[in-house]
């Protein structure tokens, strides 16, 4: 939520205007937390999943703005990047290390304030051979792309945080996925992340794979393929499945 006094609110890609049920916010009529607030939405983080010639079972990638959150473990105060005095989601002075990515169940509102970290930076262990080259790639990836960009772009404030994929085979395993294995955005998936330094292999592909399932099930799930459900995930839809692209007009 992006509001007058917001710190640097140029740099985020904004939707105006926007009705957003606000639990942090005491209702004076009720005297209860949660009242409905027309607000301006700073983009902070999102997912791009896309197919390609060679991995028609889909890339999963995802983006956040630079100034989020800094890179785990936690270890004592941090530093923003430039021109940031702040982050969003992280006090930078902040030495207690105990409310990391934390979330107790059952939380009535107002909410505690919540340390966020990216726990994995670009979704890698580092010091290991393919962290390495994960993060090297990666690193490299958002400077050629920083080259690119007008000067005057918005998008300079984005970042590509990691991709993770298969080796073209399904369902997504231990032993067949590639690139980010410990991938998560530090706005979308901050209280699943898994612990640095102590890391259990929860990525994307932990809920979107083939073999997910829910209350109620799903019927399809993030790869293509017979396993996918009636509609796969194709560049050219059959006409059955059409309108499960099409956005309602009330959106």
């Amino acid at each position: 939520m992006l509001t007058p006094t917001t710190p640097h609110a140029n740099t985020y890609i904004t939707v105006p205007n926007v009705p957003v049920y606000n639990p942090q916010v005491k209702d004076p009529k009720t005297g209860k937390y949660g009242v409905v607030q027309v607000v301006n939405l700073g983009l902070v983080g999102y997912h791009l999943v896309f197919s390609t010639t060679h991995h028609p079972e889909l890339i999963w990638t995802t983006f956040e703005h630079v100034d989020n959150s800094p890179d785990g473990p936690c270890t004592g105060p941090t530093t923003p990047p430039a021109p940031f005095q702040a982050w969003a989601f992280n006090n930078r002075a902040s030495t207690d290390c105990t409310k990391i990515n934390s979330w107790t169940k059952g939380q009535p509102p107002p909410y505690p304030i919540v340390q966020a970290f990216r726990n994995w930076e670009y979704g890698s262990i580092p010091k290991t051979a393919d962290g390495l080259q994960n993060t090297a790639t990666l690193r490299a990836l958002n400077k050629n792309v920083l080259g690119i960009l007008p000067p005057t772009s918005i998008l300079k404030y984005y970042f590509l945080a990691g991709g993770i994929w298969t080796n073209g085979t399904l369902p997504a395993t231990a032993t067949n996925e590639v690139g980010g294995l410990y991938l998560a955005n530090s706005t979308l998936e901050t209280f699943t992340q898994t612990a640095n330094p102590n890391p259990q292999m929860i990525n994307c592909f932990s809920c979107h794979d083939t073999g997910s399932s829910g209350k109620p099930s799903y019927t399809v799930s993030h790869a293509a393929g017979t396993a996918a459900g009636p509609c796969p995930y194709d560049t050219k839809l059959p006409p059955a499945c059409q309108l499960t692209q099409q956005v309602p007009a009330a959106h």
